[in-house]
């Protein structure tokens, strides 16, 4: 199994087309959020347990109304292999509503570098 060495990564198809930097985010229902993060810092599944200006937490995000997203350094194979070692990962995949996507990265106020 190969791991991200950081949550984003470039997937521009040429060095004239824009550069879009996408992360895998772990879609899940708005209850498991809260409860699950500690499972998955415990895990080394998500990146850190604090922003890099010193606030804690993560950048959650939501997706719609049945949905949360938290980005994750791995994608839904890796998180797959992972969980044959990890009953609560494994239980967590098998979750109703809970599945890992390659999406965009979205900048917001936790993000974005004030300087």
């Amino acid at each position: 199994m190969t791991s991200a060495v950081t949550v984003a990564h470039d997937v521009s198809e040429s060095p004239l087309s824009p550069k879009f930097v996408t992360e895998h985010v772990l879609h899940l229902p708005p209850f498991l959020t809260k409860s699950i993060y500690p499972t998955l810092l415990g895990e080394n599944v998500a990146p850190r347990a604090y922003h890099l200006e010193g606030r804690f937490g993560s950048r959650t995000h939501k997706i719609d109304r049945g949905k949360n997203g938290i980005p994750i350094l791995f994608s839904q194979t890796e998180m797959e292999e992972l969980g044959r070692t990890s009953n609560d990962l494994r239980e967590l995949l098998l979750t109703e509503g809970v599945e890992v996507v390659e999406k965009a990265f979205v900048h917001n106020h936790r993000s974005v570098q004030t300087v």
